[in-house]
């Protein structure tokens, strides 16, 4: 709160403040069962409605991002599968630990789906090791598919880059 000696433009963001911090605070009690609304509506600043919310909830956060991160760790595509439908599972995991608050950066993504892929896809990932390849989750996608379309019926699947194979 801005004292009497604070300028005006300090007065006038504080009021800002205050309007902005009031509008969500009716957001976040709009979207509570009304057990919680009735809980939460003494609280002065929706930050303190947050801080609440996460010490009451915070526990089944982690155990939420504990049941996805072993989703993900024990994925496996089985042989002869759609890489697509599965690397879309895997994104969908992966954008689900980021929700809860796991920081996985995106080349270890890339990791953790090279290696839920099939021995099919052997030579596929060593190329895209030794080469030094970096791909996005959607690049991973792209080639992965048109590496499986080529190579379809001979037993391996390889690498594209750039418009060449390995």
């Amino acid at each position: 709160m801005p004292s009497p000696d604070d300028s005006h433009e300090i007065k006038e963001m504080y009021e800002k403040w205050q309007k902005a911090d009031e509008m969500a605070k009716c957001y976040i009690l709009a979207i509570m069962s009304n057990v919680l609304q009735q809980q939460h509506q003494s609280f002065v600043a929706a930050r303190d409605i947050l801080l609440n919310l996460k010490e009451m909830f915070g526990e089944q956060s982690r155990v939420a991002r504990q049941v996805a991160m072993k989703q993900i760790m024990n994925a496996r595509m089985p042989e002869g599968t759609p890489v697509g439908d599965h690397l879309l599972k895997m994104i969908s995991v992966l954008n689900e630990l980021e929700i809860l608050g796991a920081d996985i950066d995106g080349e270890t993504q890339v990791d953790i789906i090279l290696q839920s892929l099939p021995e099919s896809f052997n030579q596929f990932k060593l190329n895209y090791s030794m080469n030094g390849m970096a791909y996005s989750l959607s690049e991973l996608m792209n080639a992965l598919k048109a590496a499986k379309e080529i190579f379809k019926g001979q037993g391996s699947v390889h690498i594209v880059k750039k418009g060449f194979f390995f």
